[in-house]
């Protein structure tokens, strides 16, 4: 005999129950499509999930997505040319974590956000490879505002253009203030099939890091 559920506010088992699916999703994951339930008090007229079925169900699809968006953060990389060895030195983790991560999908939350940020801004690998120092890191952002820019702010993944290393840039220079950027001058050549010169002086607002 099973047992009946009761109402968690008046304790009444007159509950009407009832299903409905949601859709949810996760970035570089994918989605996927859930059953949840809900439970209704014809006595008090309290909704809710009193069998508290639905956090198990959307807690182990959360999971399931961040997973499989780990594996695939990483075979885009894999994919694109990266090396996964050079990308731990690079970010300072231990050999075979990737691998690891790949493997069975299930880093730390700090971990799936440090692949969703170097999956989003691939050019974050280079300033780490500088060891995050301020100034390589603003030249390196610059640089890489420009590539959006010379190509007609169209978009392009950038963990592809990383990979293809098409910089369309023939010379950069910076002036710099302490630890600010006031000045850059950069010339632009196109390397794409559209003809795209300019020459500019941006007097930027001061970017400065606080140490």
């Amino acid at each position: 005999m099973s047992q009946k559920t009761h109402c968690p506010v008046c304790g009444s088992t007159d509950i009407s129950f009832s299903e409905h699916y949601e859709i949810l999703s996760e970035s570089y994951g994918g989605s996927k499509e859930i059953l949840l339930f809900e439970n209704f008090c014809n006595t008090c007229e309290t909704p809710g999930d009193f069998e508290e079925k639905n956090d198990g169900i959307i807690q182990s699809t959360v999971d399931e997505l961040k997973a499989r968006a780990v594996v695939n953060i990483l075979n885009d990389f894999i994919e694109n040319g990266f090396n996964l060895s050079s990308m731990e030195r690079v970010l300072e983790l231990p050999q075979r974590t990737l691998a690891k991560w790949k493997n069975t999908g299930k880093p730390s939350a700090a971990g799936v956000s440090l692949l969703k940020l170097i999956r989003c801004f691939p050019w974050l690998l280079e300033v780490a490879e500088q060891n995050f120092e301020f100034q390589s890191a603003q030249k390196i952002y610059i640089s890489t505002a420009y590539t959006f820019i010379a190509n007609n702010s169209t978009y392009m993944d950038p963990l592809k253009i990383k990979a293809e290393e098409k910089s369309p840039f023939s010379g950069m220079s910076y002036t710099f203030n302490d630890n600010s950027i006031r000045n850059v001058t950069i010339n632009l050549h196109s390397s794409t099939d559209r003809d795209f010169h300019s020459e500019q002086i941006i007097n930027s607002p001061q970017l400065t890091c606080d140490r």
